[in-house]
């Protein structure tokens, strides 16, 4: 069974590295792929991310969720006009308390390198625009990450003032739209992450304001 799966997962990963040979080859010939050339590579790429990825960032992350859920219970009550929730590790250690009230949070999004260098920057079209640079422009252009009708990664910007104020440079003549929501932000990284192996780690992290 084992000596199976290695199989499968060889000949994915040489048919991976065949299509990307083929587009490089392509490209330094100034040539570019028929439409059906494209959607065969594109076919290729997807049954990689679903055949071989998913399945070990399932592995990796199931385990972890398995043990917050069997570690914390979560009590929430009203005290006046507040919400007050109460977090209790399973064994009976003290209650972390806070109030819906008197804290506030917001969203950002952490990025650990394969170098174990750490971003977080307040604004999070600053760590998704660092990343994209990171990814190289042109190659999450090839993604066709589509946002509005248009790939987020364009050589011009956009009649729309709204969305143009929102272009970042990338280099390369290129830039990303990052008129989206942090959710929307990280989900794009996630994908561009995995589908360009990049072995970052991504992270939605809460911070008090």
């Amino acid at each position: 069974m084992m000596e199976r799966e290695y199989e499968m997962k060889s000949r994915n990963m040489s048919k991976l590295d065949k299509s990307r040979t083929i587009l490089k080859l392509l490209d330094e010939l100034g040539l570019e792929p028929s439409l059906e050339q494209k959607d065969a590579f594109e076919k290729i790429e997807n049954e990689y991310v679903l055949q071989e990825i998913i399945p070990l960032l399932k592995e990796d992350i199931t385990p972890l969720v398995e043990r917050l859920r069997n570690s914390f219970s979560l009590r929430i009550s009203k005290k006046g006009n507040d919400l007050v929730m109460e977090k209790r590790r399973v064994g009976g250690d003290v209650p972390e308390a806070s109030s819906s009230s008197s804290v506030e949070k917001r969203c950002l999004i952490r990025v650990t390198f394969p170098d174990g260098r750490v971003i977080c920057h307040p604004v999070v079209t600053e760590t998704f625009v660092e990343v994209v640079k990171y990814a190289g422009a042109k190659r999450v252009h090839e993604l066709k990450i589509m946002m509005f009708g248009e790939n987020i990664i364009s050589d011009h910007l956009m009649d729309n003032t709204r969305y143009r104020s929102s272009q970042k440079y990338v280099g390369d003549g290129l830039y990303v739209n990052a008129y989206s929501s942090t959710d929307r932000k990280f989900e794009q990284l996630v994908s561009i992450n995995i589908r360009l192996m990049l072995k970052l780690r991504i992270e939605r992290v809460l911070v008090e304001t």
